[in-house]
Formats: structure tokens, sequence, C-alpha cells
């Protein structure tokens, strides 16, 4: 059992930039939706997810200090269990776009709903989607009755890379490539998507749902296309456990006649060269500045790039791998993990396609706001990534 307020870690530029998210949209969350079988009891659930935080501290984290002294600390209050009576259709209830405020706390929620499903949630500033995969697992295991692994890792984002690689800074973020399908939003726009699952494995499924976004762009617009494609720091270092945002990225700017594996051979080259160990320049100077300030200058920018339709990128591309450790436990079966958007504008990701993969399917969503994608554009896109990864490699 981790002690109260022993764990705690310096916030990086990267959640700071989330933290500014949250507060110019609040409800900016990660969510990874698991559905299954049998019956949870909802005092089961809680025992688990109780004792899964007593092992986790990074789940209880509240926001302490400010300027340079931003500090995330285990003082907040362990991750509640709501319950939902309804899920109505396939979109999300409004219940889950309940904001995780990180001062006050919780950071981190349960959600127990009909079908069963059970949503694990994280405000993105206090866990990446990895830590939240961890911590799913873990409840899993306090379900099954197993001993919860924990993780109590500190370092950040810019600690754990310049520990490996020193201070070695990648070029600055800039504006500059259009949406998939091009156009501009001169308002805010909630976030409308698609699911879809695939069956069996999809092999190299990054690069070629890349190359089909390449191929849209080209028939939209004719202009370039940036794909950032995020990348687990964990890979570099088999031996941390941790439930913090510690996931770099990789840029690549993708020509319409890429063929896929091409762009798969740089990707994995990319990778081996450790490209994603980087740090942006700002790294340095950000923590000196007070949050209102960021919130206004970054606001003020991704107003001025949505209202342009020019953006740092085109489209994120991103998957997780399961680990093969079950979701479920206690009575309950789980069937699928999905990565579940949250409906509120987040006008910096023009466009998302994320995939939670497992060696017999895929769980496929593509999302993206109201303002630059049309529901019909939304519906010919998943059906082209479909009938391409469905295919043999």
């Amino acid at each position: 059992m981790a002690e109260r307020g022993r764990y705690a870690r310096w916030v990086p530029l990267s959640e700071r930039l989330m933290l500014v998210t949250e507060a110019r949209t609040p409800g900016f969350c990660i969510q990874l939706l698991v559905e299954g079988d049998g019956v949870l009891e909802v005092e089961t659930l809680r025992a688990a997810v109780n004792r899964a935080a007593e092992a986790n501290p990074g789940a209880r984290l509240v926001l302490r200090g400010a300027w340079a002294w931003l500090r995330w600390v285990d003082e907040g209050p362990t991750p509640p269990v709501r319950v939902l009576e309804a899920w109505p259709g396939e979109d999300p209830p409004p219940e889950l776009e309940r904001p995780l405020p990180p001062r006050e706390g919780p950071t981190v929620e349960v959600v127990l709903a009909p079908g069963p499903r059970v949503v694990y949630r994280c405000n993105h500033a206090a866990m990446d989607l990895g830590g939240l995969m961890h911590f799913a697992e873990e409840v899993s295991r306090a379900l099954r009755g197993e001993a919860p692994l924990g993780a109590d890792f500190t370092l950040n984002d810019t600690e754990l890379v310049t520990s490996m690689v020193g201070p070695r800074e990648r070029a600055a973020m800039k504006s500059g490539f259009p949406a998939v399908f091009g156009g501009s939003a001169p308002a805010p726009s909630e976030t409308i998507w698609r699911r879809a699952r695939l069956v069996g494995p999809c092999p190299s499924l990054v690069a070629r749902a890349t190359t089909i976004l390449a191929r849209v762009a080209a028939e939209a617009h004719g202009g370039a296309l940036r794909v950032m494609i995020p990348v687990d720091l964990r890979n570099y270092r088999k031996d941390v456990r941790a439930t913090g945002n510690l996931t770099s990225v990789l840029y690549m700017d993708i020509p319409p006649d890429q063929p896929w594996r091409a762009l798969q051979r740089e990707i994995i080259k990319r990778l081996a060269a450790k490209e994603p160990l980087a740090i942006y320049p700002g790294e340095r100077l950000f923590p000196w500045l007070p949050l209102w300030l960021v919130r206004w200058v970054y606001g003020a920018w991704l107003h001025n790039n949505r209202r342009a339709g020019q953006f740092p990128f085109s489209a994120m591309v991103t998957q997780l791998a399961l680990s093969g450790a079950p979701l479920g436990g206690a009575g309950f079966n789980a069937r699928s993990v999905a990565y579940l958007p949250v409906r509120v504008d987040l006008d910096f990701l023009p466009l998302v396609v994320a995939a939670v993969t497992s060696p017999d399917a895929v769980e496929l969503v593509v999302s993206g706001p109201r303002g630059l994608v049309s529901e019909a554009q939304l519906e010919r896109l998943r059906e082209a990534l479909v009938a391409e990864l469905q295919a043999p490699a």
C-alpha cells in the first residue's frame, strides 16, 4: 500500500498544455470502454478500485503549487465508482462528459453501466492512455483476487527523455497543414465519431491507416498530409511501470502515393533511431509562465488554426495493443475494449483514428469535430479503413 502524500511529480510542458485545454474545454478526458458479459456488482467493483488505487497512487492525484513549482501529489480522493442506470443508443451518455477537476479531484473515475459496461476515465493531464490501461488492468487483477503490480514511477516525460538522451531538442511545433477533408471552422463544435470492430489481427495498422488518410486528403483538397503518431516512452524503458503522461510523438509527412510498406519501414527506422526521445525548445521556459498566460497564448493559437484551416498536423493515428491480461473478473468477462472519445470540442485534433488491438480483434474508432468533418465523410472514411485493414496485408 502506497503511503498517502509520498508520491509526487513535477508537471511538464505536455501536461501544462493539457491543463489549459481542460480549462478551455472542461471534460478533456481519456476514456476506455470495456464491454462484457456476466454480472458485476457495484460494491465488488468499488472494492477492486480501492485496492488498485492503494497500489497506484497516480490514480489519486491532485494539482498543487504554481509556476515552476506546479506538481501532482497523492492527496486526492480515491477514484469513485459511478453507476449509470441507462445507456441509450450507441453514443456515450452525457454523464461521460463530466469534468474531472485537477485541483479538487477526482482525476480518475470508473463508471459502471448496463451491458454490462465499465468505463475508465481520467483527466488527460494526470494520465495518458497507457497509464489508464495499466490502472484498468490493476482493477481487473483486484477483481480476480490477484495482487496489483503497482506503479510509483515519478519522472515526467521531460525528465525521462533527458535521463536517457540528455536535453536533445526537436523542431518547434508549427501550423501549416490542412485537415484531412480540408476546410476551416469559425467556431468550436462537438466531436462526432464512428466505431467498427475488425476480426483478426491487422498487422502494420498505423501505416496502413495513414496511407488511407493520405489518399482521402489528396482527393479532398490535394494538400500535404501530416500525421501525428503517439509513441509510448515506456517502450524504451521496459522496467518502468507508470501511470503519468509518458507519451511522445512522431510527425510523418505523407505523399498520397506512398505504399504502406515503405511507410512501415520508415516508422520502424525512426523509432529505432529514438527520434521520439526529444523535447520541445519551450520546455525550459514554460514552467516560469503562469497557466493563465499559457492558456491565453495557446487558445489564441488554436483559434487562429481553426479559422485558417491550418493545423500542426492533419490527423492523429494511435494504436493501443492489449497486453493479453484479461480485463475482468468477479463474474464479469470482457468481450471488447475500445477508445471512447469525449464529445466536447477539441479543436486541436482535426481527426483521430484510434485502435485498440488484441490478437483476435481490433476496435477502431474514427472521430473529429463536426466543424471539420461531416457525418457522411466520417462514415465513408470508416468504410475505407475497414475495407483496407480487413484485406490481407
